[in-house]
């Protein structure tokens, strides 16, 4: 259950909400719960479950690595799991987030939502939980919903979004070609 909280604070009433990656879920338990709030949603990658590939997958793992280990190689070679053009990834940006990924507070966050621990805890309460699992309430959503995926994306594979393209009843995928979890940026124009 998703407090709306933030959404009280800012007086808003109807609303379109955009999740990337774990915020998509996060959007689509705030859609289910709160019907009335939310006009459309749209998701980037990240949500579902993996049907035929591993997991977690080579992006997961890579963010585990860099959280429970940080090193600027680490940092490096998640970067490039994120997108399908290692252009992307400029000198430039690998500094803007060296310096936020190494920050105290930042890290401690991000080992509690992704480290090796945090993943496996989290995989345990979901076995252990009597109720049913998030990707298989998504056919309570009513919004109207677009997902949006990188066709190349190894931190939430293709795969996952079959589960959510046949179970949301009113959604619609797109899948961009030549593009990774960065979505919003290697297909921002699209």
């Amino acid at each position: 259950h998703f407090k709306p909280a933030f959404v009280e604070a800012l007086g808003l009433d109807k609303f379109s909400l955009v999740g990337n990656s774990m915020g998509g879920g996060v959007g689509i338990g705030y859609a289910i719960g709160n019907p009335d709030k939310v006009s459309k949603l749209v998701t980037i990658g990240g949500i579902g479950t993996n049907l035929l590939s591993p997991g977690p997958a080579e992006g997961i793992r890579l963010l585990q690595d860099f959280v429970d280990n940080p090193s600027r190689d680490a940092l490096v070679r998640w970067l490039h799991s994120m997108v399908y053009d290692p252009a992307v990834i400029t000198e430039e940006l690998i500094e803007e987030r060296w310096a936020l990924a190494t920050d105290p507070d930042t890290l401690a966050s991000a080992r509690r939502m992704y480290g090796k621990e945090a993943f496996t805890n989290m995989v345990k309460m979901m076995q252990a939980s009597k109720g049913p699992l998030p990707w298989a309430m998504m056919h309570r959503l009513k919004t109207p919903t677009l997902v949006t995926w990188g066709r190349d994306d190894r931190v939430s594979p293709l795969d996952m979004a079959l589960i959510p393209m046949r179970t949301i009843p009113n959604a619609e995928v797109h899948v961009f070609p030549n593009c990774g979890h960065w979505t919003m940026i290697e297909a921002k124009d699209a």
